[in-house]
């Protein structure tokens, strides 16, 4: 278990440790693993915007860990802007836990104030969305070759979350 995306280690830590595997230096780790995020999808914003408008709840939730999550929520990165029209913002280091525990499940269920089969959860890790589902969710996986913002929405108008 990364023990950097459940609150266990620092992102120093994490990189000392990774280093020392690999017999390299931490600050490259460090470069590596900024790297290692990418921009938000094309649509992204557009997505998200549309259903705060149609008065949908919308919460994030992702594994990641406190270095990954001060860039992300840096106010001149573009994520920020995204993770600000989300009503929740979970994130594994914080909770103490990570998909694909069962236990995250229920902790968003907690924080969102929602009922298990009232949710809709995406995801492109197929452990994930098989530990939704084991949890009552509604869940599909989206894969990064497909239009995934493209693919979230049609799947939103079919479900009759959003207009067409």
């Amino acid at each position: 278990m990364p023990l950097g995306e459940i609150g266990a280690i620092s992102h120093k830590m994490f990189c000392q440790r990774v280093g020392h595997l690999f017999n390299a230096d931490p600050a490259d780790i460090e470069k590596i693993s900024e790297a290692y995020l990418r921009g938000p999808y094309d649509g992204a914003e557009k997505l998200l915007a549309d259903l705060k408008d149609a008065d949908v709840k919308v919460a994030c939730l992702t594994n990641t860990n406190d270095h990954h999550w001060s860039l992300m929520t840096d106010p001149n990165n573009p994520a920020s802007a995204l993770l600000a029209l989300a009503d929740f913002r979970i994130a594994s280091h914080l909770a103490g836990l990570r998909k694909p525990d069962e236990k995250i499940f229920g902790h968003v269920e907690q924080v969102c104030g929602a009922e298990a089969g009232s949710i809709l959860f995406f995801d492109d890790i197929l452990d994930n969305i098989a530990a939704a589902e084991t949890s009552g969710w509604q869940a599909m996986q989206v894969v990064e070759r497909m239009d995934p913002v493209g693919l979230v929405r049609r799947e939103l108008v079919a479900r009759g979350v959003l207009k067409a």
